[in-house]
């Protein structure tokens, strides 16, 4: 469709593609692999993405995948979008503002580790996304805070890695497995909100690191 919004959204990513930010890939196949994390939610909550409601959060959004392109695929959805680059954030901040979604999309300078335990942020999510952020204890640590109880948390994976998800002690942030989705897009992995947050997380990298929580 002429002057869609995915067109209109490629145009103001050219400045972020020449600063490498969203690498080569084009923009059909980001939107093909954000499908993945739409299925993933579809799926568990049982409705089409036109019903989905609620507020969602990407961590690590970069220029806006797959926050942004996943406004776009569930219109009901309102989108937090967080990156710790604030050159990042302009370049999510232009592909808001050109794919038209500024009244329920807006971008945070920050990162996971800080907002986790700020009152508006904490537990204030119905969905939390990433792309690769990590391992499962780290991706939980991070991630969890955010969400509500049962709310859910989709991050994509590499297939290699996901076995590791099913085994993890997870209930040690909160959190249950779900399952994992092996798709054309992509894996795709599914945790549940499940338990009560331990308030010392997330913690910040150093520690982390030094001391995975499990």
């Amino acid at each position: 469709m002429p002057d869609s919004p995915y067109e209109r959204l490629e145009a103001a990513w050219l400045p972020a593609r020449a600063d490498g930010v969203l690498g080569s890939a084009p923009m059909q196949e980001l939107v093909t692999h954000t499908a993945g994390y739409v299925s993933a939610v579809c799926a568990v909550l049982g409705v089409d993405a036109h019903q989905v409601a609620g507020v969602g959060v990407d961590v690590g959004t970069g220029a806006g995948v797959p926050g942004l392109l996943l406004a776009l695929a569930m219109p009901q959805m309102r989108w937090r979008l967080v990156d710790a680059s604030e050159r990042r954030c302009d370049f999510a901040r232009a592909g808001v503002q050109a794919a038209g979604v500024q009244d329920r999309v807006s971008v945070h300078h920050g990162r996971a580790e800080d907002l986790g335990h700020q009152g508006e942020w904490r537990e204030a999510h119905d969905l939390a996304v990433a792309r690769l952020l990590g391992t499962p204890a780290e991706t939980g640590e991070l991630l969890m805070p955010l969400v509500r109880p049962a709310g859910l948390v989709v991050v994509s994976a590499r297939k290699e890695a996901t076995a590791a998800w099913s085994e993890a002690p997870l209930d040690a942030v909160g959190a249950e497995f779900v399952g994992v989705d092996h798709l054309n897009e992509g894996s795709f992995v599914t945790l549940r909100r499940s338990g009560d947050l331990v308030a010392a997380l997330p913690r910040r990298n150093r520690a982390r690191r030094r001391s995975p929580i499990f």
